[in-house]
């Protein structure tokens, strides 16, 4: 319900404004090309970064009653004191508190440290986290997200999930390998294991007569050969 709620596309065009762009799958774009359909992998296993407020309130008042909660429903986001993360847990918090019914979302932006014990220690209810892959796979991403994974502060947990992400990495074949990772982030959007918010984008001014430079879908850019010329 509240992944439903977000306005992906105004949070990056009006809030972040540095052309981030709205997510719609958790492994982000140019990751990798599927090389079973030829498609780019986020791209094939995107779902509608729309809003739905109707379906979102249904989901929201079943929610409520299957968990027997009555009155205004406490809520806090947790994150680190940077602006661009104040920002957009601002920007949440109207977001549900506007469009869900009896609840109240709270912000607590904490100097780093703090945030990481808080977060490690599951003391909280919504937490902002970013992922910044080590390689260019979808399994670098989708494999954070498995049972006890240290990398996985919410503690999502599925089987099915576990089992996928698991058969893809024993996979012998590129047919199997590719199958199981688009079903693991198939299920990941169906259990709403995380809510994607939106791709980072961005700006470097570069020195023309720098050369040598290597960039790279994951990871930071590679200055170790780097030249700059007089």
């Amino acid at each position: 319900a509240i992944s439903l709620v977000i306005n992906r596309n105004e949070l990056t065009k009006k809030v972040l404004s540095d052309g981030s762009e709205p997510a719609s799958s958790f492994v982000s774009p140019k990751t990798s090309v599927d090389p079973i359909t030829g498609r780019d992998f986020s791209q094939e296993t995107s779902t509608s970064v729309e809003p739905n407020l109707q379906k979102a309130k249904r989901l929201w008042n079943q929610g409520r009653k299957e968990a027997k909660i009555s009155g205004t429903l406490k809520l806090s986001i947790i994150g680190d004191d940077q602006d661009v993360t104040r920002n957009v847990a601002q920007f949440v918090q109207g977001q549900i508190n506007q469009n869900l019914p009896n609840v109240k979302v709270n912000i607590s932006n904490l100097p780093d440290k703090a945030y990481q014990n808080r977060r490690t220690n599951g003391q909280w209810q919504l937490s902002q986290w970013y992922w910044l892959a080590d390689f260019a796979d979808p399994i670098n991403y989708l494999g954070i997200l498995t049972t006890n994974n240290t990398m996985n502060p919410g503690h999502f947990s599925d089987k099915t999930y576990d089992r996928l992400v698991a058969s893809a990495k024993k996979a012998d074949n590129q047919t199997d390998y590719w199958r199981d990772l688009r079903q693991a982030e198939k299920r990941l959007q169906k259990l709403t294991g995380v809510i994607p918010l939106y791709y980072v984008k961005e700006d470097h001014l570069v020195n023309p007569k720098l050369s040598g430079v290597e960039y790279h879908v994951a990871g930071f850019a590679d200055y170790t050969r780097a030249r700059l010329a007089k």
